[in-house]
This record gives structure tokens, C-alpha cells and sequence, in this order.
């Protein structure tokens, strides 16, 4: 939110006269340019979003930024230390996202990045059977990892089914995240999940995963193979993914940068 405020308002400082007037409030203006520039930066920061706004609903955004920039002033607000600190997060965030995220705007991964990605993460159907415990409990974890090894051995050597498993566990399964799943993207797993099955064949079932509060263990039914539309996603993942860093990356050369002027107290 602070930064489109920031970019908002950079919008409304640079208005091009030349172009129609649609609103007036006050002494200010809103004109046709404005509302294409408050477009074009809702389809570069959310495209998701931007494709559901028109014109119509652009300038009623600029027209409530308008009065309420206008109260907000008339009631001094812009005065105070909290606004301060707003103002200068919201054009620290602008600074970053012009000199950083901008760079990223247009960036198309190859056929090979995208595969290489599904590859590693790709959309699953899966069984899981978990058993909570009580993390502060002595013995917790050690009860509920005895029981689900008795049951993975059960499973892999006497072709035990999960549900089958799951019956014999009754209320200490965790039937919240037991069960039979759909169409999941392994990247929406819990991380220790995802990073113990990844690379695991159709119906073998894992090793037993401990999770913060959970033992469980998965077994794959199916890998789907990538869509068109999924291979979109990725492409936006990791574009984000590369954003990230570069925000890393600019943010450690700033420090060293200023390095002299940095003193953390101990």
C-alpha cells in the first residue's frame, strides 16, 4: 500500500497539461494521462488486478486519493512523525521498485528454465497420512515417530493401504493434513515436505518427515505433466524469485556502499 501511495502521487505531480481534464478537485486536476499512467502501473505491479480495472474505476481511485490526501492535509496529518515514517517507507519502496523491479518488468524465461522448474515442483496428486504431537510435550515427538514407523513398515511390507493406516490411528490422525489431495503444486507443501519428496517415483512412499508439530509421511499417485497456463506461473515465480535477490543485491551493495556511516550497537 505505501508504495502505490508514493506512485500515486508521483502521478499526480506530473500531470501532462496537454491532455483532457476529466475531474478538478480544487485546485487541482486529474486528467486522461494520469488515469493511463495509474493503469499501466496497476498492469506492471499487479497484472492479475489491472485486468479487472477500466478507466472509469481508475479515476475513481485517483478522485479518492484526491479528497483524501486533501482531508488528511486539512487535518495536519501529513505533519506528524508517524506520516513521516509512511512517507519515507513508501519512497523507499518506490526508490527500490524504479531502480530494481523495473528491470524485471519484461522478463521472459526460456523453454528450458520453465521445464527445468516444473521439473523440480511440478503439480502432484499425493496421500498423506500425519500425526501430531505436542512439541513441548518430553515425549511427544518420540511416541508419534514410533507409531508412524510401525505404519510405514506395515504400509511398504503388507501393502497396507493410508486409509487402511488411518483407521487404525483414529482421532490421532491429523485429518486436517491427512488424506487424499488433488492437483496440488509441490511448492504449496510445507517446505520439509516438499523438499523430502521432491524427485520421489509415483507410488513410493517417503521417509518419515517431522514437521514443527507433525510426523507424516506422503506417497505420490500422480505427476501431472505441465500446462500452458502453469507454465505462465513460472514464469512469474521466477521472475519474483529474481527480484528477490536483486533487492538482496542492491540493498547489500547500498551497506557497503555506506558502510562507514553503519554502526550497529551491540
Amino acid at each position: 500500500m505505501k508504495k502505490f501511495l508514493i506512485i500515486f502521487v508521483f502521478i499526480l505531480s506530473i500531470s501532462d497539461l496537454s491532455s483532457k481534464v476529466l475531474a478538478t478537485i480544487g485546485q487541482e486536476t486529474i486528467s486522461s494521462q494520469d488515469v493511463k499512467r495509474t493503469m499501466s502501473l496497476m498492469e506492471e505491479n499487479n497484472p492479475a488486478a489491472a485486468g479487472l480495472l477500466n478507466k472509469d474505476d481508475a479515476l475513481e481511485q485517483l478522485i479518492n486519493l484526491k479528497v483524501a490526501l486533501i482531508d488528511a492535509k486539512a487535518k495536519g496529518i501529513d505533519k506528524t512523525e508517524k506520516a513521516k515514517e509512511a512517507m519515507e517507507g513508501a519512497l523507499v519502496n518506490y526508490y527500490v521498485y524504479s531502480n530494481v523491479d523495473l528491470k524485471y518488468r519484461n522478463k521472459r524465461f526460456s523453454k528450458k528454465e520453465v521445464n527445468y522448474y516444473y521439473k523440480q515442483n511440478p503439480v502432484i496428486k499425493f496421500q498423506r497420512l500425519a500425526i501430531r504431537f505436542n512439541p513441548k510435550s518430553k515425549d511427544g515427538l518420540e511416541k508419534a515417530n514410533s507409531k508412524l514407523s510401525v505404519l510405514r513398515s506395515d504400509i511398504v511390507a503388507k501393502k497396507m493401504t493410508f486409509k487402511q493406516a488411518t483407521k487404525s490411528l483414529g482421532e490421532e490422525v491429523f485429518a486436517e493434513i491427512s488424506g487424499t489431495f488433488d492437483r496440488v503444486p509441490l511448492v504449496g507443501l510445507p517446505s520439509h515436505e516438499a523438499s523430502n519428496v521432491r524427485g520421489l517415483a509415483r507410488g513410493v512412499v517417503s521417509s518419515i518427515m517431522i514437521g514443527k508439530n507433525t510426523v507424516s509421511i506422503i506417497k505420490i499417485l500422480n505427476i501431472y505433466p505441465m500446462s500452458r497456463e502453469y507454465g505462465k506461473t513460472i514464469n512469474e515465480i521466477l521472475r519474483r524469485q529474481e527480484i528477490i535477490q536483486a533487492r538482496k543485491d542492491f540493498f547489500n551493495a547500498l551497506r557497503a556502499k555506506y558502510s562507514a556511516a553503519i554502526n550497529v550497537k551491540n
